[in-house]
């Protein structure tokens, strides 16, 4: 199961600048994790499990190619097709 999970996603970000940073917010949060496996973990092993984060695109409205390693390809690309697609999402997600 967790392979077809894998298959599926298409966009892998490099986070290790922000790994310290996320550890730090889980620390804040010692009550829920104090005996949590993650509590424990050694700040390089964290770094290893945390150091990437992945997407899986749920709708194309782009045409980047994949797999991306930025969540925004495709949209820097070609500003005037991105801009009204942009506009037509907003139209559709717009707080009610």
């Amino acid at each position: 199961m967790l392979d077809a999970v894998e298959a599926r996603i298409t966009t892998t970000i490099d986070v290790a600048p922000y790994v310290e940073r996320k550890r730090l917010a889980l620390a804040t949060h010692a009550s829920q994790i104090e005996e949590s496996f993650w509590a424990r973990l050694p700040a390089e092993a964290f770094s290893a499990l945390f150091g990437e984060e992945s997407f899986i695109r749920a709708e194309d409205t782009t045409d980047a190619p994949l797999p991306e390693a930025d969540l925004f390809d495709g949209l820097r690309e070609n500003r005037s097709r991105g801009e009204a697609r942009s506009e037509s999402y907003r139209s559709r997600y717009r707080a009610r």
